[in-house]
């Protein structure tokens, strides 16, 4: 019985100090206290942390009285907001440059040329892919596809000629220019307007492009030129560097013999230039092959008046091309002799300076008289070449 006392009394006490305890433990809700609910904000969970509003107190009530629950360490429960340094931020917000900043400085780039949107349904047609590029830079409303129905619908070559006659009489005042340089390429740049040049795109075929910027390096000497094409710069601007442009510049038909017959050197054609005219120097490439795309665009297009000014071109050109044509033969013959006489002089010897004096002089002959039977076929390919756009007119063209 003694044992069952003290067994009930362990008991009791046992209860009662855990009762006790419930009520004195912080956070710990009495078993027989219903409405003694402990109100624990969510700030002090460990999983989901969330930011506590400022004026908002952890607090816990146990019944009628008011029990206050602070952190041990505030720096636990307080978050801190992490600011970037001034490194990170500038890094942060530092824009992406397409080219250094040093590169821009040398660099010359008209706006609006770099990612016009260009695109012909035919053949050969780089003449006016060139065109639409300038037009479309200059803000005139032109569609490729017309451009190229009105002047070389066929698909065969565009004329230096059909470029400056089309251009004029769509707003654009232009000027065929023979034996330009590449400083005249960037005075025309740095005056706001692009220039279109006729290049070899390889193996002596000749094309048309749209230049509409440069690039000097630190000593200001033009490193590369910018254009747009049908064959590089199709979808956005190409890059050229001005030794490889230079080259192509210089005989747009090659090294093959048509490009040794033809006059074509450094041709430019100078928008908003003086219109004056072709060159007299390549009056009669001018000419014939003026005549040969008038008369292949009219029928296409049945413009009469056109096939008539370029049919009277071709048949009244014909004597100052065979009498250009002829003397360009002695002309080549002479500059590859002269070229080899000064081959041999520079070799020394008594033998070889005679022999090479005696060679450039020669071939210098034939130069000089080449160039004077030239003159006079150009001289009767211009009298042609104003007959023929005389009777274009006569049809309102």
């Amino acid at each position: 019985m003694k044992k069952s006392v003290n067994l009930f009394l362990f008991s009791l006490v046992f209860l009662v100090s855990a009762i006790c305890l419930g009520f004195l433990a912080p956070g710990f809700a009495g078993p027989f206290d219903e409405d003694s609910t402990i109100v624990i904000p969510k700030a002090t969970e460990q999983e989901e942390p969330v930011v506590a509003e400022p004026q908002e107190s952890s607090e816990a009530v146990v019944a009628d009285e008011e029990i206050t629950i602070e952190p041990d360490d505030e720096s636990e429960t307080e978050l801190t907001t992490v600011l970037p340094t001034e490194e990170e931020e500038s890094a942060t917000n530092e824009p992406v440059a397409s080219a250094p900043e040093e590169e821009d400085k040398n660099s010359k780039i008209l706006p609006g040329y770099e990612d016009e949107k260009i695109s012909i349904d035919g053949d050969n047609y780089c003449g006016q892919f060139a065109m639409t590029s300038v037009f479309k830079g200059l803000g005139i409303d032109k569609e490729a596809q017309d451009v190229y129905k009105a002047t070389n619908p066929r698909g065969i070559f565009t004329s230096p000629p059909i470029i400056v006659d089309y251009l004029n009489k769509n707003g654009v005042k232009a000027q065929q220019r023979q034996n330009c340089s590449i400083d005249d390429i960037a005075k025309k740049i740095d005056d706001g307007k692009p220039v279109i040049v006729l290049v070899d795109s390889g193996d002596g075929t000749p094309h048309w492009v749209n230049i509409y910027g440069y690039t000097r390096d630190e000593s200001g000497k033009i490193v590369s030129i910018r254009m747009r094409d049908s064959y590089w710069g199709t979808r956005s601007g190409h890059e050229m560097g001005v030794d490889e442009f230079t080259k192509a510049w210089q005989n747009p038909f090659g090294s093959t013999f048509l490009g040794k017959m033809l006059s074509y050197k450094n041709l430019m054609i100078d928008i908003n230039g003086s219109s004056s005219g072709t060159p007299f120097a390549t009056a009669t490439e001018d000419n014939m092959a003026a005549g040969v795309n008038e008369v292949v665009t009219g029928w296409s297009n049945r413009d009469w008046g056109q096939v008539a000014g370029g049919a009277s071109k071709l048949i009244l050109g014909l004597p100052g091309t065979v009498i250009s044509m002829s003397s360009r033969i002695p002309s080549v013959f002479g500059s590859n002799m002269a070229n080899w006489g000064r081959d041999r002089m520079n070799q020394g010897g008594v033998g070889n300076t005679i022999l090479g004096g005696a060679a450039v002089a020669g071939g210098s002959v034939l130069q000089a008289g080449g160039w004077l039977v030239n003159q006079v076929g150009n001289a009767s390919s211009s009298v042609a070449k104003a007959i023929g756009n005389g009777i274009k007119s006569l049809f309102g063209r």
